[in-house]
């Protein structure tokens, strides 16, 4: 059986792992604490699509991950603000990655 690449519904599983991960945030309580696992969303941003989309996901990915943060009370703790420059740190390097790739699929 063959199975076929559906661009689709990749270009869709970064909101939906965002969103699986608010959902269970805030279901699960305040104490759990799964506001990190926000980096997802920019992780597999940059599979498919260009720089400028792969920005936007990591904007919203950070901007969700403070709402979370704020959420959880870590606003001023030190696992808020390392579960911010973790999300930041995938956003950057999803876009460097979505950079390499847009060029050398260029060169091909």
């Amino acid at each position: 059986m063959v199975t076929r690449f559906r661009p689709g519904l990749l270009s869709a599983f970064p909101f939906l792992a965002m969103a699986v991960i608010v959902v269970a945030d805030m279901t699960a309580g305040p104490g759990v604490g799964l506001t990190p696992m926000m980096a997802l969303g920019p992780a597999f941003a940059g599979l498919i699509g260009g720089k400028r989309r792969t920005a936007a996901i990591g904007v919203v990915a950070l901007g969700l991950s403070f709402a979370l943060i704020v959420y959880n009370g870590q606003v001023g703790e030190r696992r808020g603000y390392a579960t911010l420059i973790s999300v930041a740190g995938v956003a950057v390097a999803g876009l460097v990655a979505t950079a390499m790739r847009q060029r050398r699929e260029a060169e091909l």
